[in-house]
């Protein structure tokens, strides 16, 4: 298992950062490339902030007496 995390895990997240980097550092509006970058972004993003933002939605819920 840790061989596989060294020898593909590690190159690929490398690889994926330098090329969303790349994109989003220096971006051609018209690029394919820039959208699926931001794209990429958005998810990466998102899978941790929609943690609070859901915790925090539920908190307020339940002073409000809804749940």
């Amino acid at each position: 298992m840790a061989w596989m995390l060294v020898a593909f895990i590690i190159p690929f997240l490398v690889t994926l950062v330098r090329s969303i980097s790349g994109q989003l550092l220096h971006p051609s509006l018209t690029s394919v490339g820039l959208l699926a970058s931001a794209a990429a972004v958005v998810v990466a993003v998102g899978q941790y902030a929609i943690v609070p933002l859901l915790a925090w939605r539920e908190r307020r819920l339940r002073r409000a007496g809804v749940l």
